[in-house]
């Protein structure tokens, strides 16, 4: 059950939050998916009737357009996942929100910072995958990497970012080295 907090806004904006300033937030927003997949199937559109209208009708076309618009299906379904969720990088700690229950962790409450590294590499013919928790070695060319972050705080409180939530951050690598090093385990 999450309790309702109410924070005093400054009249300079800022809020006397426990956790001090915003210093990044990384999360899904709902508009910015809709947009973008309503662009996609918008083209998808496009296609698929530039293929009907020619004579005689282009399969190659409607066969694009079809893909294009099953892709911006896809889009919405695996964005919806992430839609609520939040993680904030404070000055003193970080807090992630899910389905409305926050969990807030104080950098010196981190006990540790758990990374499950995925790595799979396409050779063509085979592919191999390669499990590790070394979050700073760089990926191949070929290779496509995953990660799960699991931040322990000292209580048993914990935050799991999923492999999901993490496809929308730029660079995950940055984010768990900040997170180790301001939680001092770096």
């Amino acid at each position: 059950m999450s309790k309702a907090r109410h924070r005093r806004v400054s009249q300079s904006g800022d809020s006397d939050d426990p956790l001090g300033k915003l210093l990044r937030q990384y999360r899904v927003s709902l508009a910015g998916v809709l947009v973008v997949a309503g662009a996609v199937a918008f083209v998808g559109l496009g296609v698929l009737g530039f293929g009907l209208i020619r004579k005689p009708n282009s399969p190659t076309f409607l066969l694009m357009g079809t893909v294009a618009i099953l892709m911006s299906f896809a889009l919405v379904g695996i964005n919806l996942f992430n839609v609520g969720r939040k993680l904030e990088v404070r000055k003193h700690g970080v807090r992630f929100v899910e389905s409305g229950v926050e969990t807030e962790l104080a950098w010196e409450e981190i006990a540790d910072v758990e990374v499950n590294r995925l790595d799979r590499t396409s050779l063509g013919v085979a592919t191999v995958w390669k499990r590790s928790a070394d979050a700073s070695r760089p990926s191949g060319l070929l290779t496509n990497t995953e990660f799960t972050v699991i931040i322990h705080g000292q209580d048993g409180r914990r935050i799991r970012l999923s492999p999901i939530f993490l496809r929308g951050v730029s660079d995950p690598k940055k984010l768990i080295a900040e997170l180790r090093l301001r939680s001092g385990l770096g």
